[in-house]
């Protein structure tokens, strides 16, 4: 899979979902550059963050990312997505996720740990304001969480997500969305998942 062509894809794929949503893509990127720091190049198109954090505040709904993550079709991802749907197990899916499904945030990574109970899969974010942080976070997990309902039919037990924010005060919507174990103002953003989920 070509990089450059997944992440063409990632990002026709976050437009059409903005545009599902009501949401002019154009004029978020348009407003997201014009919001843009002094600092930043003027050649670079605004980051994922800017756009999410400009989507948010033209829409004036702050469960916006989850709503975005929620409705991210992974067909729409292209050979990517299908390679993901016929995974083997969440696992084989993840695997797949860390080689080719960081594309679409460049200022984003996920790290892997793992252990005898399972794996810790911590989200490092660089550069960016403690809001955008919460935004991508909160895209990130919904996509994961949608994701990982599509390819393994069994509950979520065991796993436990912490957050390095403080709980938002929107925080009944993560409710709804991720029936999980939660705990806020931690040191890292993370989700562990038990060893048997993964198989």
């Amino acid at each position: 899979m070509a990089i450059n062509a997944l992440h063409a894809t990632a990002i026709k794929a976050f437009r059409d979902r903005l545009a599902s949503l009501g949401i002019n893509p154009v004029e978020v990127i348009e407003t997201a550059s014009l919001g843009r720091e002094a600092t930043a190049s003027a050649q670079s198109p605004p980051t994922v963050h800017e756009v999410l954090e400009a989507a948010v505040a033209m829409s004036g709904d702050t469960t916006l990312a989850i709503k975005i993550g929620n409705g991210l079709d992974l067909a729409g991802y292209g050979t990517y997505g299908f390679a993901l749907m016929s995974s083997s197990d969440m696992g084989a899916a993840l695997e797949l996720f860390l080689r080719y499904g960081q594309t679409f945030l460049h200022s984003s990574s996920w790290h892997r740990s793992v252990n005898k109970d399972g794996m810790i899969l911590r989200l490092q974010q660089n550069t960016v304001t403690s809001y955008q942080k919460m935004l991508v976070t909160e895209l990130a997990f919904s996509q994961m969480h949608l994701a990982s309902k599509l390819l393994v039919a069994r509950p979520a037990e065991g796993i436990r997500v912490h957050f390095s924010y403080p709980k938002p005060a929107h925080f009944g919507v993560y409710e709804q969305n991720w029936p999980l174990t939660m705990e806020f103002d931690q040191e890292h953003t993370q989700i562990f998942m038990p060893d048997q989920w993964l198989r």
